[in-house]
């Protein structure tokens, strides 16, 4: 059997440029998702959020990468890359333009909103985020303490 990689190297070339454009945005989404203020409340309203959608377009792309070398797999490896091919494209392309899907958010949102935490105040839901998750549980707005070093962030 002839390789995809002996007669067509262009393919190699995509596919590593795709999976390396998948690892950014993937970074870049997860930084965004893990930032010490989460900024994408600003935007989110329950609906589509590219922000959040950043990491499964990553997963696709990586995928994408690794679809080019499908004659390279070997058989019982095509199935499982396939659907998760199918499952980021589909999951991306949602969350990105019509609804991002609650089970994806962080817990910590979920928790926030039952406790009355401002929807789109990124440094109360960062006040909020900073809690242990055991006093997450427990907290009610306005209640939620400050830290001592609260001020120079709000600058």
């Amino acid at each position: 059997m002839i390789s995809s990689l002996e007669t067509h190297p262009e393919v190699a070339i995509l596919g590593v440029i795709l999976c390396l454009f998948g690892s950014l945005l993937i970074a870049r989404g997860l930084q965004i998702r893990f930032a010490r203020i989460p900024y994408f409340v600003v935007a989110y309203r329950g609906w589509s959020n590219p922000a959040l959608s950043l990491p499964l377009g990553g997963l696709y792309f990586i995928a994408l990468g690794i679809v080019m070398f499908r004659e390279d797999l070997p058989s019982w490896a095509e199935i499982p890359v396939a659907f998760f091919y199918a499952f980021s494209f589909l999951t991306s392309l949602l969350g990105f333009f019509i609804w991002f899907p609650p089970c994806l958010l962080p817990g910590w949102y979920r928790r926030a909103r039952k406790a009355g935490v401002p929807r789109h105040d990124p440094y109360a839901m960062a006040r909020f985020k900073r809690l242990a998750k055991a006093e997450q549980r427990g907290a009610k707005w306005p209640n939620i303490p400050e830290e001592p070093d609260q001020e120079e962030h709000t600058r």
